[in-house]
């Protein structure tokens, strides 16, 4: 059985597209102003995405989820450096630069995340044997 994408993973990769497509397209072709209030708009969308995600029930994979949960506590610590970066810097290339940076952080932890789903849902049907 192959787990479907939920909702909330939908939800997690639009707000991450989202801020990547801001970072992309904005940052040299409108004010400085109105770039960081669109980045950290969407920022604080993937923020509380974060922020949202629940512990599980403790079992085989603990030890992952575990790693996951550290892994989301260092993208929020991350996240909190680069917003007062994104407001107050005045190197702007650097800020954009350092935010692509933690897009990919970003995305392999969305997809670390789907991959413990999945083991969950293989562990429960007994695998593909």
């Amino acid at each position: 059985m192959t787990p479907t994408v939920t909702a909330a993973d939908e939800v997690a990769h639009a707000a991450v597209l989202r801020l990547e497509h801001v970072l992309e397209h904005y940052a040299h072709s409108t004010p400085l102003s109105v770039w960081r209030w669109a980045v950290l708009q969407r920022m604080n969308a993937v923020r509380e995405l974060l922020v949202s995600e629940t512990e599980v029930p403790p079992d085989l994979l603990q030890a992952r989820r575990s790693s996951a949960l550290r892994e989301r506590n260092t993208l929020l610590d991350r996240m909190t450096v680069l917003r007062f970066r994104v407001l107050a810097d005045c190197d702007v290339d650097r800020a954009n630069y350092e935010l692509r940076r933690l897009m990919v952080d970003l995305r392999h932890h969305l997809q670390r995340l789907n991959d413990i789903a999945y083991d969950e849902v293989e562990g429960e049907t007994g695998g593909s044997d």
